[in-house]
């Protein structure tokens, strides 16, 4: 399992009949800042929302942890994930960031020993926590 961060803003567009706008807004910012189409029938994925926060250090917003997991048919690698992402749209503003495969089980150690701000520690345990927890 591979984990995948994505920064997204509600908008109007993510609201649709019968459909929940924060999954929109998911499916958008995964394919917009990762490059991956959750709608893509070679995917099965399945989708949902962790937790909810506030982040008020150096300014107030309100953040919601979701994740997807995703199950390619194709069995597509790292490698072809790290493609998608170089052609990602908004792909080009996290120039600096690179994949860094974490272990789960070490989750603690990546965090205490990389730079990491203090919403992305918090959101990190707390993923680790909701997928251990089931």
């Amino acid at each position: 399992m591979w984990h995948f961060s994505y920064d997204k803003t509600f908008m109007p567009i993510d609201r649709g009949e019968g459909s929940l706008g924060i999954f929109n807004c998911l499916h958008r910012g995964v394919l917009k800042d990762n490059g991956i189409d959750l709608t893509d029938t070679k995917m099965l994925n399945e989708f949902g929302v962790c937790d909810f926060g506030v982040i008020c250090d150096n300014r107030l917003e309100f953040e919601i942890c979701s994740y997807v997991k995703i199950y390619d048919r194709n069995n597509d690698t790292l490698s072809d994930l790290q493609l998608l992402y170089s052609f990602a749209e908004d792909g080009s503003k996290y120039k600096t960031i690179q994949f860094l495969p974490v272990n789960a089980i070490e989750i603690d150690h990546f965090i205490a020993n990389n730079d990491l701000t203090p919403e992305a520690c918090k959101l990190s345990k707390r993923l680790y926590n909701r997928i251990n927890l089931g």
